[in-house]
């Protein structure tokens, strides 16, 4: 089989190549020069490529080939399609794990501050429980003081009950 860079339509193979290959199909290849085949061998599968084609079998007759295998160029979209949903994809997970990256450093602040506080709230609790034994010592100490006060007050006012009568005694004594 010969190999033609410029197809017929009875031709079993058409090429599919990038616009910017399109020079090395438009002359036969007997008429490019060296630096073309240097071209033409290094390039090939990877910026054109040949594609069978079949023709209707619904009529024979016609000359117009029908594509059965998938365009060299239909492929590199695709892959170009997929390499966009995966960039997105690799940009959204990016952006995401930055905010995740942000939810955990804010929820580590947030422990870090809990934690002071409660180191203060405990401390603080320390020193309330200290002064409320404190100041129940000093109730004790106070309503000791305050019985045997009230004690003494009963006595002083036993003792000035008895004054007192001592006193009216003498008053009327004198006064008689």
């Amino acid at each position: 089989m010969e190999v033609r860079l410029i197809t017929g339509s009875d031709e079993p193979y058409r090429w599919s190549y990038l616009p910017e290959k399109a020079h090395l199909f438009q002359k036969h290849l007997s008429k490019h020069t060296l630096g073309a085949y240097v071209e033409l061998f290094d390039e090939v599968g990877r910026t054109f490529e040949a594609m069978t084609v079949s023709y209707d079998k619904a009529s024979e007759a016609s000359t117009r080939p029908e594509v059965v295998a998938a365009s060299f160029t239909t492929k590199i979209e695709r892959l170009e399609h997929s390499c966009a949903v995966l960039e997105a994809d690799r940009v959204r997970l990016i952006e995401e794990g930055i905010h995740w990256e942000a939810q955990a450093t804010e929820n580590c602040q947030l422990k870090s501050n809990a934690e002071h506080e409660f180191m203060i709230s405990k401390a603080d609790l320390e020193s309330a429980r200290a002064i409320i034994r404190d100041l129940r010592q000093q109730i004790e100490a106070s309503s000791s003081m305050a019985e045997e006060s009230e004690k003494q007050r009963a006595s002083s006012v036993q003792e000035l009950d008895e004054v007192l009568k001592v006193v009216k005694s003498i008053r009327s004594s004198l006064c008689q």
